[in-house]
């Protein structure tokens, strides 16, 4: 039996072909959806001096996003290189488009609510995509979620700096730059993907475009979405009552430096996590990471002021990241399907979906009992959501031999020959049994 060969560094990650190029590319994209909030918001208040309209339009956005599973087949269907232009020049055009409304001096209130549900509906789906890249540029279990956490932890970074660049373009010129940068930011990220080798190379199997329920068919992965949802319902309680109660605290700007301690956690959190080389079953790690927001969420009504808040908070955050990366790959497994990304997109979308509903019951929560008891129901959603786990196990470790990870003559995806793998971390990477670790 061969030694175990040992999971790649993060710099060895990006030092395979077609890695850094992809990662750098999708990585400039995905900066534009932590852009796109404020800057939205913001152009369509100066046009319509109104938040209503405002927030009307932000949630049409939302809305259009939900069409990420139609986008990411499509993308697995067509290819990334056809599709991924398309959605990004869509996007950017609908936010062009809202910023020469208000230049123009419009006050139309259809007008922007249209054209932002458009610019959603149209949105890339860069992080499904670069994920579907990964699938097929590393090779092994370990390495693969070293990946992923480096992924997902970046992501975490720029939704964190995303609002800081677009609070500094409007200092220097107005919202309608912020949204100007945004559009650039987008189509940039999306031309420069696609045009990216490993794109090129990326193909996944006939035999999946002709299923209309996808990856949702698969025993297990509707369980897996429901977890999802749940932990992102029950995390959903944390943005509205940590900025009702620094609005309380008559320090409002601090719930911005609360929410990036929240982030900058689940970053660091998310590149500890790949380094890790854990035994134990995937549903005991998540039972574990649920726990822990469990605990932070149920802990935050009990601390005394904003700052120890904020530790609380980049505590619970840890867990965040490492959530995500054992739901993608638990998705990769179920719906077996090397180098697909329409699998994580319904991460994605539960995600959101649940996200959306919680903000907006912690809102009218808030507004009627206060901040601590939609934490508390916050909590208790969480605490739930382990029962959800525990009866579902199956939807976590139902596969110990993952096809995603695979390599050979087989695969999904055949990098040609001036990106093919290195030896040593093709074949021969991968845990000593041949089995996943997690």
């Amino acid at each position: 039996m061969s030694r175990p060969q040992r999971a790649l560094t993060y710099r060895a990650v990006l030092s395979l072909p077609g890695a850094l190029r992809s990662f750098t590319a999708a990585s400039l994209g995905r900066l534009a959806y932590g852009t796109i909030g404020l800057s939205l918001l913001l152009v369509v208040h100066q046009a319509t001096h109104s938040f209503a309209v405002a927030g009307t339009a932000s949630g049409f956005y939302a809305l259009g996003t939900l069409t990420g599973p139609a986008k990411s087949r499509l993308a697995d269907r067509y290819g990334q290189r056809r599709i991924l232009p398309v959605l990004g020049a869509g996007s950017a055009a609908a936010l062009v488009a809202m910023a020469v409304l208000d230049r123009d001096g419009d006050r139309s209130p259809a007008g922007y609510i249209v054209l932002a549900g458009l610019a959603g509906a149209a949105g890339p789906v860069l992080g499904a995509a670069m994920r579907a890249l990964w699938a097929v540029i590393v090779s092994g279990p370990d390495s693969l979620r070293r990946a992923y956490g480096l992924d997902t932890a970046t992501e975490e970074m720029l939704f964190t700096l995303g609002p800081l660049l677009a609070g500094a373009l409007v200092a220097l010129n107005g919202p309608v730059l912020a949204l100007a940068v945004t559009a650039v930011l987008l189509l940039t990220g999306s031309l420069a993907l696609a045009a990216s080798p490993a794109v090129a190379a990326h193909t996944v199997p006939d035999r999946r475009r002709h299923r209309l329920a996808g990856p949702l068919r698969r025993p297990g992965f509707p369980a897996l979405l429901g977890v999802v949802l749940a932990t992102s319902l029950g995390l959903g309680a944390i943005d509205v009552t940590i900025a009702a109660r620094a609005v309380q605290d008559r320090n409002a700007a601090a719930a911005g430096y609360v929410l990036a301690a929240l982030g900058l956690g689940s970053a660091l959190g998310g590149l500890l996590w790949g380094k890790l080389r854990l035994r134990a079953r995937t549903s005991t790690q998540m039972i574990g990471l649920l726990l822990v927001m469990t605990a932070g969420v149920a802990g935050s009504v009990i601390t005394p002021d904003l700052l120890v808040l904020g530790v609380v908070m980049a505590l619970t955050g840890t867990a965040i990241a490492p959530v995500l990366v054992l739901s993608y790959l638990s998705a990769d497994r179920l719906y077996d399907q090397t180098g697909g990304s329409e699998a994580t997109t319904w991460i994605n979308t539960a995600a959101n979906a649940g996200t959306a509903v919680g903000y907006g019951l912690t809102g009218l929560a808030v507004d009627r009992i206060g901040s601590a008891p939609p934490m508390l129901a916050g909590a208790a959603v969480l605490l739930g959501t382990i029962v959800i786990v525990m009866v579902f196990r199956h939807a976590y470790d139902q596969d110990d031999n993952p096809t995603v990870v695979r390599r050979g003559t087989d695969s999904a995806c055949q990098l040609p020959a001036g990106l093919a793998a290195p030896a040593a971390t093709a074949e021969t990477m991968r845990s000593s049994d041949g089995s996943s670790r997690y």
